[in-house]
């Protein structure tokens, strides 16, 4: 899925917020990379800096010092114009939706692409093509408040993706979700990646969302980068203690079965570890 094209690189990435007199480290010193077409993880409990990271790359957060390029760009250096037309190449998907309950389906959808100067034409086109895909195409008159939230963050993905964003920001998108809801979800997610070639980078605190769909994952624990690895590495041997809990979490949930069934099928050559660990969560 993954290529060698970097297109999100932090180096040295440090965020501080000034309140009052006082300094508070959201990030220090983050350096990872995103290759293009991967699905990436940020995962870490509350406070740890993985919201702040991820609202970095399109600049809903200005670093303090360090560096971070975001599709070829030094983000810290472009003006606003500049940071416009990269943020039209990013897509953003939020854990509470943020739907407009007053618009219906469609229009919600459409937003983006009215901001973006399309001709009704080409919105009504693209509006109809994302409602098939998510699933919704029965929905398109219907009122947020009347759909279930699995349906609602189908729609926030559908508005996302509307002009075509090369990266799409996921944040906490299945938190608010029932775990086969959630299942759903993260399924759909793995088919904009799939068939747009969208890069994801996804901030979650649960180790089966992140083992469930990305390709690496990256472990955020008081501001730093505490571990790094492929899904199939983190979840079948943690290093971190701040990991380890996270994956004793997720193999005691109510998805577990799932996730060491995907991973297998994703790393085949770590079946043997997978395996292993299948049978400890289920004493045999």
């Amino acid at each position: 899925m993954a290529n060698e094209e970097t297109i999100i690189q932090f180096r040295g990435a440090t965020k501080v917020y000034k309140l009052r007199k006082k300094e508070v480290l959201a990030v220090d010193k983050l350096t990872l990379d995103v290759e293009k077409g991967e699905v990436f993880g940020i995962i870490g409990y509350s406070g740890a800096g993985k919201s702040t990271a991820i609202r970095m790359i399109n600049q809903l957060e200005a670093l303090t010092s360090g560096k971070l390029t975001v599709l070829g760009q030094d983000v810290g250096r472009l003006n606003e114009s500049q940071l416009k037309a990269l943020r039209a190449e990013i897509g953003m998907v939020f854990q509470l939706f943020n739907l407009f309950n007053a618009k219906t389906i469609a229009k919600n959808i459409e937003f983006p692409l009215k901001l973006a100067k399309w001709t009704p034409e080409k919105r009504k086109a693209r509006v109809a093509e994302l409602l098939d895909f998510v699933g919704m195409s029965d929905k398109a008159n219907v009122y947020p408040p009347e759909l279930s939230g699995g349906q609602k963050q189908r729609v926030g993905i559908a508005r996302a993706l509307a002009t075509n964003p090369k990266i799409l920001l996921a944040d906490e998108v299945t938190s608010a979700l029932d775990p086969e809801t959630t299942i759903d979800v993260l399924n759909l997610l793995k088919k904009v990646n799939k068939e747009f070639g969208v890069t994801i980078v996804m901030i979650t605190h649960a180790m089966n969302v992140a083992s469930y769909i990305c390709d690496k994952i990256a472990v955020m624990d008081d501001a730093k980068l505490v571990e790094f690895g492929t899904a199939a590495e983190i979840f079948t041997a943690p290093k971190h203690p701040t990991t380890v809990r996270f994956v004793k979490t997720a193999t005691e949930s109510d998805v577990s079965d799932k996730i060491l069934s995907e991973l297998v099928v994703r790393h085949p050559d770590l079946a043997p570890e997978i395996d292993d660990l299948f049978k400890e969560v289920h004493n045999v």
